[in-house]
């Protein structure tokens, strides 16, 4: 099997195997990884952007990529090689332009989706693979949309509103929407109209109220109105006419509603119904004006949830927004090796642009090892060829992660030093060429330092020298205060 071993671009040769790389032994559970690295402007991401492009293009661009063919290294032109895909995935909230064919598949989120992909089940796998536990939240919801935006709309048109105080609120409502601001400003004008619609939504929900008795089965309704108004439009004004006549608020001369409409409703709520009463009673649901919930507790029950068309929508409880995003993208990076494998390519190479971005530290220091060993697994159940793995990073935390041979740096005059588990300060200067103590306390502390190499110290300078962490900062401000005569215990200056 031949392995690419290295590809030019431009100016720049990266290499993703070597002899020294090799003689680690297989580290790995793919077949490289390897780590880019660089200030903000180096040009990592442009780097890998070139990259899918020189790997992707069916035209002739000269033998720039090397590889491995049982031990005898031959550059070959891209378009060459068979079965090859790239990945690529970014987790930065901004996107670009990328080319799109059957050799490559952008993998950010945007792009395929969790929900373009609908698989919440398949996402829970993930999570559970990852080692990753976590309580999960079935809901059923409605908004203020559906209270202002469908109903209202649908109970000032109507012929006649039975409640004498809903009826005078909505006619004032009506009014003041319809006259516009003759007096006064527009901002007042509006606030008015605003205070007048929330008096209409009020009473309205005081009747709703009243009308089901129930607050789970209002919430029901009301989220089933929600649903098919956001799916269809015109129907949902329909199911609005009918819902508002069968809660005796409204009446509409001469207009029978199709039974069809509120059965839509009927069997959207007896579905929720049915599969709440699977996992929760009534009495033990979380219930608010808008929403009831209830957990769910495995992956099997996401299924049963997600069954049918369905109100019911699921959420994660006690989870990060980093760590969703983490398991996000192993869900998107899986989705796109199996289009990628589906479609022939068996050799593959991913592309990750700062996928430790928005990860706690904790999480940033076990990225590498679960990038690992959930696309070694990857490799094993779609039985490629070979997957290799190049991943663009600011953290220093993952650069101390990989032994220096195994990562490259943009930075031009920045020496590459062995960052592989090295202190973070020692990573931060060495591999970023900057400081680990961050600018503003720097000039704070380069100020009080001035102060004192002037004999101007001040009790706040004083104050702000007991709180420097770093002890040998400390101690050497010390030394000068004491040749100054300058002498006080530390903790002295403490309230």
């Amino acid at each position: 099997m031949e392995l690419i071993v290295g590809v030019r671009v431009g100016d720049i040769h990266l290499d993703l195997s070597s002899p020294e790389r090799l003689g680690f032994g297989k580290i790995f559970k793919v077949d490289s990884l390897n780590l880019i690295l660089g200030r903000n402007g180096a040009g990592k991401t442009r780097l890998l952007l070139e990259l899918i492009e020189k790997l992707t293009d069916n035209l002739e661009q000269g033998d720039i990529v090397y590889v491995d063919h049982d031990g005898v290294i031959n550059a070959v032109a891209a378009n060459s090689l068979d079965g090859l895909g790239v990945i690529y995935f970014s987790a930065l909230p901004y996107s670009r332009k990328l080319p799109a064919n059957r050799k490559f598949v952008d993998a950010s989120p945007g792009k395929y989706g969790i929900d373009s992909v609908g698989d919440v089940e398949h996402f829970v796998s993930v999570a559970y693979s990852l080692g990753i536990s976590t309580a999960l939240t079935a809901y059923v919801s409605y908004s203020n949309y559906v209270l202002r935006d469908v109903l209202v709309p649908r109970l000032i048109s109507s012929d006649e509103v039975v409640d004498p105080v809903l009826k005078e609120r909505a006619n004032e409502y009506k009014v003041l929407r319809s006259e516009g601001a003759i007096q006064g400003s527009i901002a007042a004008h509006q606030a008015k109209v605003k205070d007048s619609l929330f008096l209409v939504v009020d009473r309205l929900q005081k009747l709703l109220s009243e009308f089901f008795n129930d607050p789970i089965e209002k919430i029901q309704y009301l989220s089933a109105l929600e649903y098919v108004t956001r799916k269809k439009k015109k129907y949902g004004a329909l199911a609005a006419d009918a819902l508002l006549s069968k809660a005796g608020i409204c009446f509409y001369n001469g207009e029978s509603f199709h039974e069809s409409v509120i059965l839509d409703l009927v069997e959207l709520v007896n579905n929720a119904r049915a599969v709440s009463a699977k996992f929760s009673f009534s009495p033990d649901y979380d219930v608010d004006e808008f929403s009831y919930s209830f957990s769910i507790a495995s992956q099997e029950d996401v299924g049963f949830v997600r069954h049918g068309e369905t109100l019911i929508k699921i959420r994660w409880s006690m989870l990060s927004s980093g760590l969703q995003a983490l398991i996000e993208q192993f869900s998107l990076i899986e989705r796109a090796v199996h289009r990628l494998s589906s479609s022939g390519s068996k050799r593959v190479i991913l592309l990750l642009d700062e996928g430790d971005a928005y990860l706690h530290l904790d999480w940033q220091r076990k990225y590498i090892s679960l990038l690992n060993d959930y696309l070694g697994d990857l490799r094993l159940r779609f039985e490629l060829d070979a997957l290799q793995v190049v991943l663009a990073t600011h953290s220093p935390i993952v650069a101390a992660d990989l032994p220096d041979s195994f990562v490259m740096n943009l930075d031009a005059g920045v020496n590459p030093i062995n960052t592989f588990a090295s202190p973070i300060e020692n990573v931060i200067r060495g591999a970023f060429d900057s400081s680990s103590i961050g600018k503003f306390s720097a000039d704070l502390i380069n100020g009080v330092y001035e102060r004192v190499l002037h004999h101007r110290v001040t009790d706040e300078d004083k104050r702000i020298i007991e709180k420097i962490g770093d002890v040998g900062i400390r101690k050497a401000i010390l030394r000068e205060l004491e040749g100054d005569g300058v002498m006080w215990e530390e903790g002295s200056n403490d309230n």
